[in-house]
């Protein structure tokens, strides 16, 4: 079974591009832990954050 962090990379990856919102709502999970597994993805440089508050998407790098 794939760990949610997995899972929200396949996402981004597979749509091009998604909002924190979409990933919360697609898998089920509290908003902290989209944005926790965001953060860590980004910190990893596996995607990247565009845009700013409230137009905030996640890319694949």
């Amino acid at each position: 079974m794939k760990t949610t962090l997995q899972r929200i990379q396949e996402i981004i990856a597979s749509k091009r591009q998604s909002s924190a919102k979409e990933l919360r709502e697609m898998l089920g999970v509290s908003q902290v832990l989209v944005h926790r597994h965001l953060k860590k993805l980004c910190t990893e440089g596996k995607i990247q954050k565009i845009g700013t508050p409230p137009k905030v998407f996640y890319v694949p790098v």
